[in-house]
């Protein structure tokens, strides 16, 4: 780190900062005359700074960057506590090893005082001459090499972009495994405790099925008996199976937390040893403990992981569907603006129900509770995100549906005038819609079907509009039928057309910027059987 080349004088023999007008616990130093531009794109910095506990940025432009590259020396990191720019002199990604004696300019910069006083924007900066040792045991170059693979569980294929990490008890060094899901890293001879890591967006695989499991896991009712299903029940990640496990991941699918997730990976040495869930220790499993010495090999530190949350492996594409299509149903009625209204939900031909999640629009409403029916809701079953009713509910026994009592009852309040029909709508925005049941626990998907209500065709307002990157045209047909939907410019030349099949009741249909072109104000009509009906849109830059 640069602020390690700060010595306080040596007599003159080394570098001492010092300035005019900022204490020198306040003094930034880097090795470039950038600082990180935390001021663009802040979230994306907040959340690598979450990640990592410090922030990767390019040297030239300050813009971010990743720990990829700061491992591979092509960026800077930046550790905000001690004011000061990191980087690593290494292997490139050609295998090319650093000079030995590198001429390096330390910068050093005041808090960029702006008064009469002080200049703005000040820094200066020395050169010094690093040398490189590679004798010995602090270079890990000349010491022990430990080799690896990282693969998902039970289909054994690689997972690439995965940390490892090797902690000696004085540093941490961090390496990237690579496409084919192998790693590599030269040691100094030490012991070493070893874990994997790795953090995506998205909570893939993770469904109100696999909250059902895990229950039925804690209760003793149907108990995991795969250590990888065990350990992605392990959502929070403190090494054990517990309801906060189910409490943190309804809230990743009804969107109360961030849309991302970690991997658990686990030792394979200590699977092989291990492979009984009764016996099966998640924290030992999650770290591995190596020792080096001599020059040795270690080609085996092998790890297997699997996305947490996705103790029934869909993320995998390992689930089954029956094909069967449950519906919701609800009784139409007229809305007026202002007044409250109780709505029951009902479901038809669905006994033995163990879960159910699904999002529902309900722009022109206002959510006020849910009562619970059949099922025990309450306010923990649901969320309120962008017009959405994001809905998640589990059981570990199953609940017997009749058909004449409501699941639950929706107390809103509207805002519009105007049929329920054409506000409340099934979609698939946030939570995919689906419900468990039988032994088996059989998936089915879930469509709302509205009872005493005559369809007619119509065509909603595309949502959102205006749109950057994509938006969703809803409308409604009066039944199964085939329909067209045409986008043309102001001029009337046709830039995309839709021939698609539709289900009777409400459809979308999505549609990316990428499909249409450049940014400004098209049309889209929707033709059906005798209908006609024409909106605009708005497509930003």
């Amino acid at each position: 780190c640069a602020i390690w080349f700060d010595k306080g004088g040596c007599e003159g023999s080394c570098i001492s900062s010092y300035d005019n007008c900022t204490d020198k616990d306040g003094l930034y130093f880097t090795f470039s005359p950038v600082l990180p531009k935390l001021d663009v794109d802040v979230s994306k910095w907040q959340q690598q700074f979450n990640n990592y506990g410090r922030y990767f940025y390019d040297p030239v432009t300050g813009l971010i960057s990743t720990e990829e590259k700061y491992l591979f020396g092509e960026a800077f990191a930046w550790d905000p506590d001690r004011r000061t720019s990191c980087r690593v002199y290494g292997l490139d990604r050609n295998g090319n090893a650093p000079e030995l004696v590198n001429s390096v300019k330390i910068y050093v910069w005041d808090q960029f005082a702006e008064n009469e006083y002080c200049d703005d924007n000040n820094y200066d900066f020395a050169i010094a001459i690093l040398t490189l040792n590679n004798e010995g045991d602090d270079c890990p170059s000349v010491g022990s090499l430990v080799s690896g693979m990282v693969s998902q569980c039970d289909v054994d294929k690689p997972v690439s972009d995965v940390k490892i990490t090797f902690d000696n008890g004085e540093q941490f060094i961090n390496i990237l495994n690579g496409t084919d899901g192998l790693y590599k890293a030269n040691l100094a001879d030490d012991n070493y405790s070893v874990v994997a890591s790795k953090h995506e967006d998205g909570i893939y695989g993770l469904t109100t099925l696999d909250l059902v499991l895990i229950q039925k896991h804690i209760l003793g009712i149907k108990q995991v008996e795969d250590v990888c299903k065990y350990a992605a029940m392990d959502v929070n990640g403190d090494g054990r199976v517990s309801a906060a496990d189910i409490l943190k991941a309804r809230r990743l699918i009804l969107g109360v937390l961030p849309a991302e997730m970690d991997w658990r990976f686990l030792d394979e040495a200590y699977i092989n040893n291990n492979s009984e869930v009764s016996n099966f220790d998640l924290k030992k499993a999650y770290t591995k403990n190596i020792s080096v010495s001599n020059g040795m090999t270690l080609d085996n530190t092998n790890f297997t992981g699997v996305r947490s949350g996705d103790v029934n492996l869909s993320g995998y594409g390992m689930e089954s569907r029956n094909g069967k299509i449950v519906n919701i149903l609800i009784d139409n009625e007229q809305l007026r603006e202002g007044n409250e209204y109780e709505i029951p939900v009902y479901a038809g031909e669905l006994e033995d129900i163990y879960g159910a999640q699904f999002t529902m629009g309900i722009k022109g409403l206002d959510i006020l509770s849910i009562k619970p029916g059949i099922l025990d809701v309450n306010s923990n079953n649901y969320n309120i995100v962008n017009n959405n009713l994001v809905f998640s509910w589990n059981n570990a026994t199953a609940i017997n549906n009749n058909g004449n009592s409501p699941l639950f009852t929706l107390v809103v309040k509207s805002n519009i005038n105007g049929d329920l029909i054409n506000v409340l709508n099934i979609n698939d925005n946030i939570a995919k819609p689906e419900v468990y049941s039988g032994k088996e626990l059989e998936i089915s998907d879930l469509k709302l079907e509205f009872r005493n209500a005559d369809l007619n065709y119509t065509l909603f307002q595309n949502e959102p509009n205006p749109f950057s990157e994509t938006t969703k045209i809803g409308f409604i047909l009066p039944e199964d039928s085939q329909y067209n939907l045409t986008i043309y410019d102001l001029s009337g030349r046709i830039v995309k057309e839709f021939n698609l099949e539709g289900k009777a009741g409400y459809n979308t249909l999505k549609v990316s910027k990428k499909e249409i072109g450049l940014s400004g104000v098209y049309y889209y009509r929707l033709e059906s059987g005798n209908f006609t009906d024409t909106k605009k849109m708005i497509i930003l830059k």
